[in-house]
């Protein structure tokens, strides 16, 4: 994984160049070939680019000494990192999203949850309004070196006034401080219309560059269970819709999950959606909308605005019998801030892809529609075979027919499972597989 970073050492570097010293805090950045969620949703109305592959999203994450001032578990804490870009890694202070185009960068908007919404834990905000302070400036640092390194001529940073044009700011000088206030600040700039013009090689000198690192992977065998209420192996049932039903399921499922110490991402239809995550919050499970099968492609774009209505951030959805996305399919669930998608294997080849719409395809390895009448041994043989390597993921899902089970009969077909298998959630494989693309 490739990353950039910046150490305590580097501190009178910084100061050489004009920052304040409090403004100022070791951090690595992470520079990703994705649309953040809502990206879309900016770039069209302000810069005209609508094309996801033109988006990428920039991590700054807080390292040690400055990291160890602050409880660890307050980056994982959802109602405060609420986009929840985190990606599994501690220590995420603020994002970026920006939108590429030839030699013109254009900034969307830059985040910081844990500063911002520190509010909510009245007990820490002196703390991390004093350590964090400068989040605005390490990462705008960090978006003129990844400028830089992508030779962008110009960058365009919006004004607080047209960031805010595309938002509901409840805070307007919240927004001129971030946006208006660093910028010229730290560089030299010139106001084009609603945007902050930065020349990039005439600002180079300004610059502190991060250092590349690589972090080291270990190849392993990696296990993603998956239980998807929406599935059906008989035209004759329909998913499952009734939240009682839906709630026996799950406890099923997460006892078994439990007791094997794995995490389970839960696929759901909207009709029980609410209930399914009522259940399973901070168990450190997984969440995906499912698709009617009856859901045609021009229904699918008012369906996600259904969801979203139910839900803001689950990053996953499952159409209509496990298909692919067609290209404007990916384009809506993209505008729509999903992640990933769940397909069936046999229509990817095996393999995960990044759809050029800004998806992340996740392909089924093994579902469960061997598991009726006799087919169950041959099914967990095939479950032991896939779990064997560090290829590409096993991810198996389970739904009407294991649901049918007893559950000591579902505990020991999954046993079967490699102990060494790396158990993960389609939310991390995603992660993952984003990270292994960083730039």
């Amino acid at each position: 994984m490739r990353y950039w970073s910046v150490t305590s050492e580097r501190e009178p570097e910084f100061l050489s160049k004009g920052f304040k010293r409090r403004h100022v805090f070791p951090h690595t950045l992470h520079y990703l070939p994705k649309a953040g969620p809502g990206a879309l949703r900016f770039s069209g109305p302000m810069c005209g680019i609508t094309n996801p592959t033109a988006q990428w999203e920039v991590l700054l994450h807080a390292t040690s000494p400055r990291l160890d001032e602050v409880p660890r578990e307050l980056f994982f804490d959802d109602d405060i990192v609420w986009h929840k870009r985190q990606y599994g890694m501690d220590g995420h202070v603020a994002f970026g999203f920006v939108a590429v185009d030839a030699d013109r960068m254009f900034g969307l908007n830059y985040v910081s949850d844990v500063v911002q919404r520190i509010s909510r834990r009245r007990e820490l905000k002196t703390r991390i309004e004093t350590v964090l302070r400068g989040w605005t400036y390490m990462l705008l640092n960090g978006l003129l070196n990844f400028a830089v390194e992508m030779r962008i001529r110009t960058f365009f940073s919006p004004t607080a006034e047209l960031v805010m044009q595309s938002s509901r700011p409840a805070q307007p000088e919240l927004f001129e401080r971030i946006y208006d206030h660093t910028l010229d600040a730290l560089f030299e700039v010139r106001r084009r219309g609603p945007w902050w013009v930065v020349d990039v090689d005439a600002n180079r000198q300004r610059l502190v560059r991060p250092e590349p690192r690589t972090a080291p992977t270990r190849p392993e065998a990696t296990f993603c269970l998956v239980h998807d209420l929406g599935a059906r192996n008989t035209g004759a049932r329909p998913a499952v819709t009734d939240p009682s039903q839906a709630m026996r399921l799950v406890d099923d499922t997460t006892r078994v999950a439990k007791e094997l110490g794995w995490p389970v991402t839960f696929i759901a239809p909207r009709a029980v959606f609410r209930e399914v995550r009522g259940r399973v919050a901070g168990e450190g499970h997984a969440l995906g909308f499912a698709s009617d099968d009856a859901l045609v492609s021009r229904e699918l774009e008012p369906e996600l605005v259904r969801c979203r209505s139910v839900d803001q951030r689950t990053k996953g959805y499952r159409l209509g019998d496990a298909r692919p996305a067609e290209e404007r399919e990916a384009l809506e669930l993209c505008y729509h801030k999903f992640d990933w998608l769940l397909v069936a294997g046999s229509r990817t080849n095996g393999a995960m892809l990044g759809l050029e719409r800004g998806i992340v395809n996740i392909p089924i390895s093994l579902d469960d529609r061997a598991l009726v009448g006799s087919g169950r041994d041959t099914w967990a043989s095939e479950l032991e075979a896939i779990v064997v390597n560090a290829g590409p993921p096993a991810v198996v899902s389970l739904g009407e027919s294991w649901s049918r089970l007893d559950l000591d009969r579902r505990r020991r077909l999954l046993e079967r499972v490699a102990a060494r298998a790396d158990a993960k959630t389609c939310d991390q494989l995603t992660e993952a597989f984003i990270l292994s693309r960083a730039f």
